[in-house]
């Protein structure tokens, strides 16, 4: 049972399923431990929802939609991969050349922020097109 219960857990983790944690262990009330799972349908006139928890023996449940929290998946923001990308291109022109230029970097906390900060070097549109476009891909 438990090699079925993988592969569902791989196979819903490739769809669009909202991934939600349950707060305790159904068969057992005095237990604090939660379950990260799958929400499979809701019943808004009940209130319920149905959910797989790969993890319990009993992985279909029917449950109160408040004893589930929706889990939100992190996020990286597009200003940390600008960031990241804008250090990684400086650095290879020769414009980051020490801790304390990426420490100035690394306090910027906007957009308006990091576009000052990139103006401040002469760049081509060549060069600042490749902060861009290095942004978008994984290294």
């Amino acid at each position: 049972m438990n090699d079925i219960n993988k592969v569902m857990h791989k196979a819903l983790s490739g769809m669009s399923l909202k991934r939600i944690r349950f707060k305790r262990d159904p068969g057992n009330n005095e237990s604090t431990k939660s379950y990260e799972g799958y929400l499979l349908e809701e019943d808004g006139i009940s209130n319920t929802a149905t959910i797989f928890i790969p993890d319990l023996i009993d992985s279909l449940l029917n449950v109160s939609m408040d004893e589930i929290d929706e889990m939100v998946p992190e996020k990286v923001s597009n200003l940390c991969t600008l960031k990241s990308a804008t250090a990684r291109i400086l650095a290879e022109l020769d414009y980051i050349t020490c801790e304390i230029d990426l420490a100035r970097l690394d306090e910027i906390s906007s957009i308006e922020q990091l576009e000052y900060y990139i103006n401040q070097f002469d760049l081509c549109d060549t060069e600042v097109l490749s902060i861009y476009r290095a942004s978008f891909v994984n290294e």
